[in-house]
């Protein structure tokens, strides 16, 4: 028995070849640009993680005593807040939380030095009730001009209970 042989030509198994080439050389650029894309947002959220550990604002004490206090009438928390932090805060965020709704102030427009002691007034919406607990959240600069990282995890927490009224 006499089998025919066919081959495939020269020129055939070059253009295969090099298709072949090509698209294992496409698949391995797609692999490392989603790795590549990946990794830059784990590290943004690193160095944002990063930032804010550095971040510590407190309500200032005076002896034994905190200095905040709540004048229900005029719908006002005055305090004194420190930086203790090694990072300047360039904004605070003002939450309010009361008994029938949630006010919430994106920017007070107040920035502080590390070790910056600020006199503080905080005014709040008269629709959400009687007071129940506020929130004061730091902002610090981000990587870009005009961009904000928000530090929730070093914010201020303060329940109303434990305010003083006003004098």
């Amino acid at each position: 028995m006499m089998f025919k042989k066919k081959a495939v030509s020269p020129l055939i198994a070059t253009v295969l070849l090099v298709l072949i080439v090509v698209s294992i050389g496409a698949a391995v650029m797609l692999v490392l640009k989603g790795l590549t894309v990946e990794s830059m947002e784990e590290i943004d959220k690193k160095r944002v993680e990063l930032k804010c550990t550095d971040v510590n604002i407190e309500i200032f004490k005076i002896g034994d005593d905190f200095e905040i206090c709540h004048d229900s009438g005029s719908r006002i928390i005055k305090t004194i807040i420190i930086n203790k932090g090694t990072i300047y805060t360039k904004d605070l965020k003002l939450t309010a939380i009361g008994a029938s709704e949630i006010y919430n102030n994106d920017s007070l427009s107040i920035d502080f030095k590390p070790g910056e002691i600020r006199y503080i007034n905080l005014s709040y919406g008269a629709g959400i009730g009687d007071l129940k607990q506020i929130k004061i959240i730091p902002v610090i600069a981000g990587a870009y001009e005009g961009e904000g990282l928000v530090c929730s995890e070093s914010a201020i927490s303060w329940a109303a209970q434990n305010m003083a009224e006003c004098e």
